[in-house]
């Protein structure tokens, strides 16, 4: 008697891209079904120091947590973290953040102390 095994994923492949702006980013594929805010919820848990859910590779980077104005792509599609909840925004916000955190002129200091400022003084792209 032969039995064969299927070891082929059937959930969907999601291409993870996380972003600090002006800063790094990550690549990564998850293997799921579920739907972006769902896979949000799930990405922020495992990108932050705490949560108990924290993915081997943050938890090995040494990096800080992901947190407002930091920006995550699924498959093409991008979300601002929000200090509650995600923002859709487009990719071209996501590369004008970038910019703007690049040339502000505290980025010297590092690219977190810029983002702050861009945000503070571009309330627009946090509003929920």
């Amino acid at each position: 008697m032969t039995t064969t095994i299927s070891t082929k994923c059937t959930a969907k492949k999601n291409t993870i891209t996380v972003i600090y702006p002006a800063h790094i980013t990550y690549m990564y594929d998850i293997f799921s079904d579920d739907n972006h805010t769902d896979l949000l919820e799930q990405i922020f848990a495992q990108w932050n120091d705490g949560s108990g859910d924290e993915c081997e590779f943050f938890s090995k980077s040494h990096i800080r947590s992901l947190g407002v104005g930091d920006i995550v792509g699924i498959n093409g599609h991008w979300y601002m973290c929000l200090s509650y909840g995600w923002k859709k925004i487009s990719i071209t916000q996501v590369v004008n953040l970038e910019k703007m955190v690049e040339s502000h002129p505290v980025y010297k200091e590092g690219a977190w102390f810029a983002l702050r400022r861009v945000l503070n003084e571009n309330s627009l792209l946090v509003e929920a």
